[in-house]
């Protein structure tokens, strides 16, 4: 009879020793997807902070098409716009949300008050 309570205390500890294991897995694998989905999402915000920029720059540049840019907060990020040459003109934003960054280059020609967007593209 004794050999029997030692034998399921044994099982008892394996038991508690591989659930243990699994719930720390467990907890591991939601720590680490619960990161990685905070990190896309800022990856999303600085998306919209640069293309804040560029739309800002957009218009802009229909109102006065000697517009060189500016640095423009947007929500908790900042978009640093800056317009360079002169046909086509290449509107570069940087959007910054806290650690991340995205950068969107955009080339339009300004022809008869008629602006046209001719390439749109986020740099890496």
């Amino acid at each position: 009879m004794n050999s029997q309570k030692g034998q399921t205390l044994v099982t008892l500890l394996v038991f508690v020793v591989v659930a243990t294991s699994i719930t720390a897995a467990a907890t591991a694998i939601m720590i680490n997807t619960s990161q990685a989905s905070s990190q896309v999402e800022n990856s999303f915000v600085s998306t919209g902070v640069a293309e804040g920029g560029i739309e800002n720059a957009l218009i802009r540049l229909l109102r006065n098409p000697n517009y060189t840019g500016e640095t423009l907060p947007i929500g908790n990020g900042t978009a640093t716009i800056t317009v360079t040459g002169t046909d086509p003109k290449t509107i570069t934003s940087i959007g910054v949300d806290g650690t991340h960054t995205k950068t969107i280059q955009v080339n339009v020609t300004y022809n008869d008050n008629i602006m046209t967007i001719t390439d749109w593209q986020e740099l890496f």
